[in-house]
């Protein structure tokens, strides 16, 4: 009681002076916004605070902003904002437009080039593969990759699209520790009589089915989705995967052929290396580098056909739900090789030239067994050795 006395008596009154209006704004570094941010309807002068404060504590105020927006139940990319990846739009007469000048440059390139010796046939082989290449290009660009319809309603998720990227993946509901990455219980699946050996099968009844994935690109789901192909502005999915194999190795042949008729005029280590040779060594030098990727594709995608695997799943394997449990090079779809080339090429390929294309039903076992007795079904990890 004596305090308040000695202090109303210092302030020279008897009443003890207000105390000052606290703070009610959440600002633990006392960090006043500027004029600018105070004249921007927008701002939220918490949210920065709250923002600068993570900041400080070593976290990242994007954390903040995703924790806001899933309180909130709002979407990563507000509608038209979306990130896809497409060259000129939805439109497919661009990218038929510039396939055609690309291989008229091409065919004019070879045509002006004056050490080129055309040896008998050339003319005949290079315009068969460029014919047929050029063929499947029209088919396959804007071809139905075998869109699965949603249910009504049905919202996708942040992160199962074509375009995901690594925050995303720490982040979402398929992070590390998300409840949907936890290890799967053998009680989740059923036993599969049918194949040689009894496997307990991964039951899964929610949309989207095992291997479809939303593109957003298209905003439709795809069955057994592969990639989406910007030079085609196509995804590649379980319909036309075997056509976009059959249009890459085309294309691999036709620019094999174009390298071979260049080659003919000029050797790399003798001879007379005048400006014309010099220019048939620029355009070997680059139609070798486009062999290079177009030809490592053809083979990529073959090797995707022999296991039955899609590029999804070999470059995203540790975020995809239905993966889950699985180890790398498990080919957790793969039955044998004949089988897979079976799919890919005939149920999924030449067999929809009169038959309707209906999604595949794909299962897995709750757990690949590597070290299974049967190698045909097993080649590539089994008892008796493992090629991974």
């Amino acid at each position: 009681a004596a305090v308040p006395a000695i202090k109303a008596a210092m302030m020279g009154g008897d009443e003890e002076p207000p105390e000052p209006p606290r703070n009610t704004t959440f600002n633990p570094l006392q960090i006043e916004p500027t004029e600018e941010e105070r004249g921007d309807p927008t701002f939220n002068e918490e949210d920065e605070q709250c923002r600068r404060a993570m900041e400080a504590m070593g976290y990242s105020g994007y954390d903040y902003d995703e924790f806001q927006r899933k309180k909130r139940g709002e979407p990563r990319y507000p509608p038209g904002t979306e990130r896809v990846r497409t060259m000129f739009g939805n439109d497919n007469w661009p990218y038929r437009a510039l396939y055609v000048v690309l291989h008229l440059g091409v065919l004019v390139m070879l045509i002006a080039t004056p050490t080129s010796v055309w040896h008998p046939g050339a003319e005949v082989m290079l315009a068969f593969f460029s014919m047929t290449a050029a063929i499947l290009f029209f088919v396959l660009q804007g071809s139905d990759p075998g869109y699965v319809e949603a249910p009504i309603d049905h919202v996708p998720a942040d992160n199962v699209m074509d375009e995901a990227v690594q925050d995303e993946i720490e982040t979402g509901m398929y992070g590390p520790n998300s409840a949907a990455m936890q290890p799967i219980d053998a009680s989740e699946g059923t036993v599969d009589m049918e194949s040689g050996e009894e496997e307990s099968m991964l039951e899964w009844d929610s949309f989207p089915p095992m291997r479809t994935i939303y593109c957003k690109a298209k905003e439709k789901y795809v069955a057994k989705f592969d990639h989406f192909c910007m030079f085609l502005n196509t995804p590649i999915g379980e319909k036309n995967h075997c056509l976009f194999w059959w249009f890459l190795l085309f294309e691999t042949m036709s620019i094999s052929e174009a390298i071979a008729i260049l080659k003919t005029g000029f050797h790399w280590f003798y001879g007379d290396h005048s400006t014309d040779i010099v220019q048939a060594m620029i355009e070997v030098v680059i139609l070798d580098l486009l062999l290079l990727m177009i030809g490592g594709l053809w083979i990529f995608h073959t090797f995707l056909a022999i296991v039955s695997l899609t590029t999804y799943e070999f470059m995203r394997a540790d975020t995809v739900p239905y993966l889950k449990n699985t180890e790398d090079f498990d080919f957790p779809f793969s039955d044998t090789p004949v089988m897979n080339l079976r799919r890919f090429c005939c149920l999924a390929g030449f067999e929809l030239l009169w038959k309707e294309w209906r999604p595949f039903e794909w299962k897995r076992p709750v757990k690949v067994n590597s070290r299974s007795e049967d190698w045909w079904r097993h080649p590539w990890n089994n008892k008796y050795y493992s090629c991974c």
